[in-house]
């Protein structure tokens, strides 16, 4: 879909869902153009065009869009490009449980993007894989509990520009891991390791007693000590 305006004006797009639109806005604009009909394809339901506001001159376009679609949305100078295409999907998922090591993986029709995210609190990691679809044996919750992952979730979620797969490792406890893949690829596979800490209990003893120890003006090393042993904690 081309889009041209009188002068070059700067663009912006972003992602809605439920149900899935992609936003075009168009600064500076004023609409003169009218609603052009949708011909038959697989990506688009149907186009509509509007002033989004008039202060400031903003012109907007929403493509409502089928299923699964992916979209990219190029600029140069006063010509905008929206090429819509179908998406890939991620099958064969599954949870390799190895004693010391867990291997998390998935395949794709297509080379794909992702990227690795952490959340120690939480004890997650995290793939995030934007615009592909799932396969059908895709579950969205697989309990695991091998003493490394507890459970795998599968979930679609909204980003500003597409929507991502998030696929949430829920551990044990927080631990090495290593990507063993690179993006993009067909093939993703992430290696987590058991934590050597894993059911041990550290103690902390920061000492001295009454004993001051070292002294430097007010400052006692008993107290300094005992300060560091309790952010540890």
């Amino acid at each position: 879909v081309n889009l041209t305006t009188t002068i070059a004006t700067p663009v912006s797009h972003f992602f809605l869902s439920d149900p899935d639109r992609l936003v075009v806005d168009i600064d500076n604009a004023m609409l003169l153009a009218q609603t052009p009909g949708t011909p038959k394809n697989d990506f688009v339901k149907e186009i509509r065009l509007g002033q989004f506001s008039t202060a400031p001159d903003v012109a907007r376009v929403v493509f409502d869009l089928k299923e699964d679609t992916n979209y990219q949305v190029f600029q140069t100078k006063n010509k905008v490009s929206v090429i819509f295409s179908g998406v890939n999907t991620i099958s064969d998922l599954e949870v390799i449980s190895e004693g010391q090591k867990s291997t998390v993986e998935f395949k794709s029709d297509g080379e794909i993007g992702y990227e690795v995210r952490t959340d120690k609190a939480k004890k997650q990691i995290k793939i995030v894989v934007p615009g592909v679809s799932l396969g059908h044996r895709i579950d969205e919750k697989m309990d695991i509990n091998d003493g490394i992952i507890d459970a795998v979730e599968v979930i679609k979620t909204k980003g500003r520009n597409s929507y991502n797969t998030e696929i949430t490792i829920n551990l044990s406890s927080f631990s090495s891991y290593e990507l063993v893949t690179e993006p993009p690829s067909r093939e993703v596979k992430l290696i987590i390791y058991k934590s050597a800490l894993q059911n041990k209990l550290i103690v902390i003893d920061p000492g001295h007693g009454g004993d001051p120890a070292a002294i430097a003006g007010s400052v006692e090393e008993k107290t300094l000590n005992l300060d560091i042993s309790l952010k540890l904690r």
